[in-house]
């Protein structure tokens, strides 16, 4: 039975065996019968020994430093770096390179010709972006003849041209098929044909003869491979203009060089993101149906109108106007491309008017837009309708903030509100704080009651750590708070607060995280309750964003002291605020961090405006306390039940 057992174990290896060794031959055929495909492109460098810390390392960390297919190319003279280095040999490095140039081509000649489909060469002081010049290559067939690059025809023909030749600095391109024509034919070139000391001269004579082929003349090779003659785009590294470019040179500083490569990895990110974007977007379909449940917002170039009953008619959003700006200049460079085509004189375009929502994945636009345009001497009009989209984006990378344990000093300035006050402390000995300070400003003319609210709450509570400042002086919001802010120190975090404010701890996160120092300030929108009374127990009517509110304001005390603090010459109710906001924006060195919180509650209290206010301080306070009683749809109603 044993022996039955091994011969038959036997045979199932052997069977298996066999079928093994006849895979593994298909599958070795299979690989001899598949010609290897070549390399797409390779790029050599021009060099010399002494730039090989300098232009030649600074592009092989820069803009080289992800592609394999790369060389730099230099003189006889064998020295020690990191860098893929070819020494050629019998030259020096002398200039004009002539003779290095004719000697590099005939190396990737007699090396890489059926290793590659494209050739470049550089000097060592350019900038490439490799895959701007992989996208534009891919248009074209390396099984025909192409020299590629920076058109020149030398001063005043004294070059004995009669074609333009390609400039080596920011790169010449050639096929594979253009090296295959002149590579036997270059040691000829270099001693028999060269009537100048030019290597890009001499080499564009040579493929002109060998290959009959001069450099493109194309207009778009002048900004593709882009030859700088003290131009201000090195001013400013992020412009359309750079955005455009295959090649940049010359680059002489290396801090320049790598400046450009920060902004170019940059606008890459961003480019990448939107792919990111786009294609999640092309996946879920989500854009390809409209949601019938939503309404869209009407909008034209000063204004916003929404169904939003509280608010139908409001100054257009600068996101949304940017965004109608960049499409309309976008749409505008399309026509015009179409128009040049069929010789008709474009005058200008813009967005008459448009209506926006908001999706799940992102804002839908549709945009009406005029175009205007000259044709045999008349002005036509066109309407034309376009739909876009703005997705939204995910974060990139989320930033922990490791200072999450930053004391917070809430300031509060107080004055004939005991009864707020009281349901002020009850919230705040109901969250169990860590690292919050208050300081409570309090006016002399109710202090007895109010520091026995206080003392109470120090007694029961372990959030105790509460402070009072009494003050004699008239109350104003901005000597109050001044009054509590200066018995902090400069690198203390601020909090101004008042006391109809309700918070929760998640809010307490959000003041850490967007207060930066010397960076930021936070200015939270804050939800205001509307009267109770006449809400109407309606979801939707309960409340609003307070948009116009400046009063909360989370800023350490180093960067409010930088602007100057409040203006205290504003006595009694409101202004104060604005007035600050403004030199914030103004002082520019600061950012502003703006959005709606959800962790901080106006309660709804009736508002006594005095009327020994300043006409204009008067005046923003009876608007405030019409705005808050009720929604606009509810007074609507209640006014047509009353009186109609």
């Amino acid at each position: 039975m044993l022996k039955n057992s091994v011969l038959f174990g036997f045979f199932i290896g052997l069977i298996l065996s066999l079928f093994t060794s006849i895979s593994k031959k298909n599958l070795g055929e299979l690989k001899l019968n598949d010609n290897k495909q070549p390399d797409y492109l390779f790029i050599s460098i021009l060099t010399a020994n002494k730039y090989l810390k300098t232009r030649a390392q600074s592009s092989y960390d820069t803009w080289a430093n992800s592609y394999q297919h790369i060389k730099f190319f230099t003189g006889s003279n064998k020295i020690e770096s990191n860098l893929p280095i070819v020494f050629l040999p019998h030259t020096k490095d002398i200039y004009p390179p002539q003779r290095k140039s004719f000697t590099l081509l005939k190396y990737l000649y007699d090396n890489y010709l059926d290793s590659y489909e494209w050739f470049l060469r550089a000097d060592d002081d350019v900038y490439i972006k490799i895959d701007r010049l992989l996208d534009f290559l891919r248009s074209l067939d390396s099984s025909k003849p192409y020299y590629i690059g920076q058109p020149g025809f030398g001063n005043n023909g004294n070059l004995n041209l009669n074609d333009p030749f390609c400039m080596g600095g920011p790169g010449i391109v050639i096929s594979r098929e253009t090296l295959r024509l002149i590579g036997p034919y270059l040691n000829y070139c270099y001693r028999n044909l060269a009537v100048t000391a030019h290597e890009d001269v001499e080499i564009g004579r040579c493929i002109k003869k060998f290959a009959n082929i001069s450099c493109t003349i194309s207009y778009e090779m002048k900004s593709f491979f882009y030859q700088m003659k003290q131009d201000p785009i090195l001013e400013y590294p992020g412009s359309q203009k750079l955005k455009k470019i295959i090649s940049l040179h010359p680059l002489k500083s290396t801090e320049l060089k790598y400046k450009i490569h920060s902004v170019y990895l940059r606008d890459k990110a961003i480019e990448l993101r939107d792919q990111i974007e786009y294609l999640k977007n092309k996946i879920s379909n989500k854009s390809d149906t409209l949601n019938p449940d939503k309404n869209y917002d009407y909008f034209d170039s000063d204004y916003l109108y929404k169904l939003d009953m509280d608010k139908p008619k409001r100054k257009i959003p600068s996101h949304l106007k940017h965004f109608a700006f960049d499409l309309n200049k976008r749409l505008n460079e399309k026509v015009l491309e179409r128009f040049l085509t069929k010789k008709i004189e474009f005058k200008h375009g813009s967005p008459q008017f448009g209506y926006f929502k908001s999706s799940n994945s992102g804002l839908e636009f549709i945009f009406h837009n005029l175009i205007s345009y000259r044709k045999n001497d008349d002005l036509v009009n066109l309407k034309q309708t376009i739909q876009a989209k703005l997705p939204f984006l995910e974060p990139i990378i989320r930033l922990e903030n490791l200072d999450m344990d930053k004391k917070i000093n809430f300031i509060l300035p107080l004055c004939h509100k005991l009864s707020e006050l009281n349901n002020f402390l009850i919230n705040y000995e109901l969250k169990q704080l860590n690292n919050v300070n208050l300081l409570i400003v309090l006016c002399s003319k109710e202090n007895k009651k109010a520091i026995k609210l206080i003392d109470e709450l120090k007694t029961r509570s372990l959030n105790g750590n509460i402070r009072v400042i009494q003050v004699n002086d008239e109350f104003s919001r901005g000597v109050y708070l001044r009054k509590g802010f200066e018995l902090l120190q400069d690198d203390d975090l601020m909090f101004f607060i008042d006391v109809d404010i309700l918070f929760d701890n998640e809010f307490l996160v959000r003041l850490r995280s967007n207060t930066i120092q010397n960076y930021q300030v936070y200015y939270p929108i804050v939800f205001s309750q509307y009267s109770p009374d006449l809400s109407l127990n309606e979801p939707n009517s309960r409340g609003e964003w307070r948009h116009y509110g400046y009063g909360m304001l989370g800023i350490y005390k180093s960067d409010f002291l930088k602007v100057n603090g409040f203006n205290e010459s504003i006595v009694g109710w409101g202004k104060e605020d604005v007035d600050l906001y403004r030199r914030i924006v103004d002082y520019k060195k600061l950012e502003i961090f703006r959005s709606k919180e959800p962790g901080l509650v106006h309660v709804y209290h009736e508002k006594i405006c005095d009327q020994k206010l300043a006409k204009d301080q008067y005046k923003m306070c009876i608007g405030s306390k019409i705005k808050l009683m009720a929604s606009n749809k509810v007074l609507t109603d209640l006014f047509y039940s009353k009186f109609l």
